[in-house]
């Protein structure tokens, strides 16, 4: 087809769409089979990692109790000791609120022999500081306190803490 005005003579061309729309029922059809395929695939469970003592395991997640989790695989643990999901503190008896994969860290209480002018006590404490540990024991400290180690030293086992009051 060829249009022309005055001096000038262009082309024109008919656009032939290659694209066939289907037809509205048909694509219900195909979108209810693509949901459906969708709601059939298996839930991603939640996978639980343990490490304890260093190394990683695998864990069954059970009900997701930190507690029963970590009683139905045999692992010994005590009341002092603390709990990480995900690297945060969480109850040992409530479920784990996380999805897809979770890292369970069972941090063991270990003893830590705290000195004061009134006396000496040993604590077992699953605490990350020296400060924690203080605290957990019921220790007030003031500004002018001092302590040895100080008080954002991480807690090894058998330590001694020793604490007195400072100049006022």
């Amino acid at each position: 087809m060829v249009a022309s005005s005055g001096n000038y003579s262009t082309t024109v061309t008919p656009k032939i769409s290659y694209n066939f729309p289907m037809p509205l029922t048909k694509r219900i059809r195909v979108l209810a089979l693509l949901l459906l395929l969708a709601a059939c695939q298996p839930q991603s469970a939640l996978r639980v990692h343990l490490i304890l003592d260093g190394q990683i395991r695998g864990l069954a997640l059970g009900d997701g109790i930190p507690v029963h989790m970590l009683a139905n695989a045999g692992i010994a643990f005590s009341p002092a000791d603390r709990v990480l999901v995900n690297g945060s503190p969480a109850p040992m008896g409530s479920p784990i609120q996380s999805q897809g994969l979770v890292t369970l860290q069972l941090r063991r209480a270990m003893p830590v022999t705290l000195v004061a002018p009134n006396g000496q006590i040993t604590v077992n404490t699953a605490a990350f500081t020296v400060g924690e540990a203080l605290r957990e024991a019921g220790v007030s400290l003031f500004v002018s306190d001092r302590v040895e180690p100080p008080v954002e030293t991480s807690v090894v086992s058998g330590m001694t803490v020793a604490s007195r009051p400072g100049a006022n």
